[in-house]
């Protein structure tokens, strides 16, 4: 396994990370057996960090997770997340600490090594499904003090967000150099964190957000990488938990993939590879430090280790992609 640091937060994390939702889903869907052979294989593996929240599953991720790590006694690093209802907004401090503590519970941890605010940050509460205001977060008395007490307490080591929402809100929210991480939304059809796309981008523009948080010196997870499965060998049916970014169509991202598929061969053996490595090349150096994945089969585990081990996609075949892209 190849391990890169976390932005200025000290640790180093393993390239390929274990994605514990339900995208994948093996820790939630899969009878406990293969979940601990799944657990136990990543960890032989070198994979170190392992991403869950209170909503995967209705919480069966985290105490999947939190028996598995305990039975195989192993203290990778782990994250969780906090998700505010709309009702939860009139007692922030409340609402995160239940959360906290009920997150801390099922895992059966003392502490997370990173916890994320998982909704959505757009200019207006309400604007997309979940999603809080950058008021709700900035403000005075608000979500980022809030998880900033969290930190204080010593209950979470570094603090983030997942960045979905208004393009404008999220660079807002890196600029003010106060959280350490962020998941970002980055694949190979929507390089727009971390590449410059041309007018007309039909997906969500994010500005090179990437490469603004990589200058603040914060910690990047690449999430969707698979394009919430429309890159994957056999395309999940499109459902609220594997929406994309506002855009991004589902059965159009299928169609973009088939049309990668002519790169396929000599270097990449399938578009699932090509997804990955593509990922891992990191594009102008924009600081991407793990690439968060959902695995449904046992197999995907060593698959994404080798692709790893293989490393990042060449230049040449970097060149072709982006021509195909126009």
């Amino acid at each position: 396994m190849k391990y890169r640091k976390l932005g200025k937060t000290g640790i180093s994390i393993s390239e390929v990370g274990f994605g514990c939702g339900n995208v994948g889903g093996i820790i939630i869907r899969q009878p406990n057996q293969i979940r601990l052979q799944a657990v136990r294989r990543a960890l032989e593996s070198g994979i170190n960090y392992f991403d869950t929240a209170p909503q995967y599953g209705q919480s069966q991720s985290e105490l999947n997770l939190g028996q598995l790590l305990k039975e195989l006694r192993a203290s990778p690093f782990v994250a969780t997340k906090v998700r505010f209802k709309n009702e939860d907004l009139g007692n922030i401090n409340k609402a995160i600490n239940d959360s906290m503590n009920n997150s801390l519970k099922r895992l059966q941890r003392d502490y997370v090594d990173v916890l994320l605010l998982h909704n959505p940050v757009c200019a207006q509460r309400g604007a997309r499904r979940d999603s809080v205001s950058v008021e709700d977060v900035l403000g005075a008395g608000g979500i980022l003090q809030a998880m900033e007490n969290i930190k204080a307490q010593g209950k979470a080591r570094f603090i983030g967000f997942t960045g979905l929402g208004d393009t404008e809100v999220l660079h807002s929210l890196v600029k003010t150099g106060r959280f350490d991480v962020f998941q970002c939304y980055y694949n190979i059809l929507n390089p727009s964190a971390a590449e410059e796309v041309k007018p007309g981008f039909s997906a969500q523009d994010y500005k090179g957000l990437m490469k603004l948080a990589a200058s603040a010196g914060m910690g990047i997870l690449g999430i969707r990488i698979m394009a919430a499965g429309a890159l994957s060998s056999e395309p999940p049916t499109r459902t609220s938990e594997n929406t994309l970014s506002p855009g991004s169509e589902y059965d159009s991202d299928i169609s973009g993939g088939k049309r990668l598929e002519s790169l396929i061969g000599g270097e990449v053996g399938s578009l699932q590879e090509l997804a990955f490595r593509y990922a891992l090349a990191n594009p102008d150096k924009s600081g991407l430090s793990c690439l968060l994945i959902g695995f449904a089969e046992l197999e995907h585990i060593e698959q994404s280790v080798a692709w790893v081990e293989k490393g990042p996609l060449g230049v040449a075949m970097m060149k072709r992609i982006r021509e195909m892209r126009g």
